[in-house]
């Protein structure tokens, strides 16, 4: 069964041949308006009113501004 899935909400990474879950970005049911970053590494997001970034790799999102909706990357 595929978690990503199961916790509405949670921002997941997939692969686009395969369908298949790559990685959980973020847990909580609260994440939403996911945008990647021009270079593909990180996706910003917003949690509660703030907007968060996590790496595509690995590692757990990082708090970039306390009050902010509807991320954006600008180049």
């Amino acid at each position: 069964m595929d978690n990503a899935i199961e916790r509405p909400g949670a921002i997941a990474l997939f692969d686009v041949r395969t369908g298949r879950l790559v990685r959980n970005l973020t847990s909580a049911s609260i994440d939403r308006s996911p945008t990647f970053a021009p270079d593909g590494r990180s996706v910003a997001f917003e949690r509660s009113g703030a907007i968060y970034r996590v790496a595509v790799g690995c590692g757990r999102p990082v708090l970039l501004i306390q009050r902010g909706t509807q991320p954006s990357w600008s180049r």
